[in-house]
């Protein structure tokens, strides 16, 4: 799809200096059909600046500022959006959500990309304002498609830490060593909203759980031990272990972390068969053994270096 830049139907990228939204910002400027204005508080910034550099139209938004939202979508064909609930908490990014499909339907956005999480069967606050958000999405008439996300490759790897152990390393993550989690690439988010943009016929109204890996932490470590070709060994943690962290005097991990990873490896509705569905979308997808060979220094260093 290649027409003169007048022609293409402007996407306006929530996040855009984000790890998400950046993702999408850098795949849609890579495809050309579309003209992308990525949305970020501060337009000044490094980050924001090499955006502007790499193409796109640098917009300021503040999801706080409605005025600001509806200039941001003004004249555009679609939206990718995205909120977070560690900057302001779930509250405010609750309202923050809100405020973003409120605007889309006032300016008339025609595909409206949402970045969500699903509600799990106990209360996990981050987990509760995305679904708030997609639920006051689907009865707004803004024509929507909502993205689920595992846990990415990105969160998992800065959860995990190495310790010496004789003869190697030891894997420490508090997550039952056997359970599988699963998981996608977030910088991989723009592939999959490429792909859903240039669909709408299939999409539109519909939910993709972005997904393309299930790992369990012993093979996340075995994984990490081939690519840097070390050995390293998981530290054995039992489901019976897991369930008694939040009684501990000191945690391993703040309580939410411990909630979401418990919704993770209970839960019974994972589409397994959305692999194959975001595979098929994709198909460029990296997969986990792939991220972890390309990045295996990095991870190696981050883990060994929890504080750095």
């Amino acid at each position: 799809m290649s027409y003169p830049y007048q022609q293409k139907p402007t996407i306006a990228v929530c996040g855009a200096t984000g790890l998400q939204g950046g993702s999408v910002v850098r795949f849609l400027l890579q495809d050309g059909a579309f003209h992308v204005r990525a949305l970020t508080r501060d337009v000044t910034s490094p980050a924001a600046l090499q955006l502007a550099a790499n193409g796109a139209e640098v917009v300021r938004c503040d999801y706080n500022d409605v005025p600001s939202i509806h200039a941001a979508f003004s004249g555009c064909y679609g939206v990718f959006g995205v909120t977070s609930s560690w900057e302001s908490g779930p509250d405010a990014e609750r309202q923050q959500g809100y405020n973003l499909v409120y605007c889309a339907k006032a300016e008339g956005i025609r595909h409206f990309i949402w970045s969500t999480l699903e509600r799990a069967a106990f209360p996990i606050p981050h987990r509760d304002s995305k679904d708030d958000i997609d639920s006051y999405l689907r009865s707004s008439g803004v024509p929507f498609t909502s993205l689920v996300a595992a846990m990415t490759f990105e969160s998992m790897a800065d959860s995990t830490v190495l310790k010496p152990s004789r003869g190697g390393l030891v894997g420490e993550w508090a997550i039952p060593t056997d359970s599988g989690i699963p998981c996608f690439c977030a910088a991989d988010t723009g592939g999959f909203v490429s792909a859903v943009l240039k669909n709408p016929q299939s999409w539109l109204g519909q939910t993709l759980t972005m997904i393309t890996d299930f790992v369990s932490p012993r093979q996340y470590f075995q994984l990490l031990g081939d690519a840097s070709r070390k050995v390293i060994r998981a530290s054995e943690l039992s489901l019976e272990q897991f369930n008694r962290i939040p009684n501990m005097p000191q945690p391993p991990v703040p309580k939410e972390f411990w909630l979401n990873i418990k919704h993770l490896i209970n839960n019974p509705t994972w589409p397994t068969a959305q692999i194959a569905t975001c595979r098929a979308l994709f198909p460029n997808a990296i997969s986990l053994r792939a991220w972890i060979y390309n990045n295996q220094s990095a991870l190696l260093f981050a883990a060994t270096n929890p504080s750095s």
